[in-house]
């Protein structure tokens, strides 16, 4: 799977037939059907998750524009620890701290409980959880950037 263009459907609406055609050629084939604000979709496996937010809540929130019309939009795409493909900008939970600093720069915002570690970088909001009690939980998603990331991470 080419994650680096699954992260450029961010934005995108869940009907995009560009969207829908990846999505379905990776055997993701459940679209959001709820009424609600938001709804994540798990792969078969559950190493990826897709967020959807419908399209009134993506345009009210995000900082990034919608790309296309449809009731739901991409807004936010994970990939857990066992997730086979190589992730964007080369990351990948193997990494320690100090090296994913390297490659996205310091931190914006820092959970330590979690532990987790939230970046801006490239134009989106990424976020790596670790979790030391459960590592196969760990994960790193990218995420359209909205109005509480402009407030807690400083954005413009």
């Amino acid at each position: 799977m080419d994650t680096a263009r699954l992260i450029e459907f961010l934005g995108h609406s869940s009907n995009h037939p560009a969207l829908d055609q990846f999505l379905t050629a990776h055997g993701v084939t459940r679209r959001p059907e709820t009424d609600g604000a938001t709804e994540d979709m798990a792969s078969d496996d559950g190493t990826l998750v897709l967020t959807f937010q419908s399209r009134l809540t993506f345009d009210k929130e995000s900082l990034l524009p919608r790309k296309s019309d449809g009731a739901y939009i991409l807004a936010g795409v994970t990939f857990r620890r066992a997730f086979a493909h190589p992730l964007p900008h080369g990351l990948s939970l193997e990494r320690d701290r100090a090296a994913i600093d390297k490659l996205l720069g310091p931190a914006r915002r820092e959970r330590v409980r979690l532990p987790s570690a939230t970046y801006y970088f490239d134009g989106l909001v990424i976020v790596v959880n670790r979790n030391r009690a459960r590592p196969d939980d760990a994960s790193i998603g990218f995420w359209a950037p909205d109005i509480y990331d402009r407030d807690t991470l400083g954005l413009l």
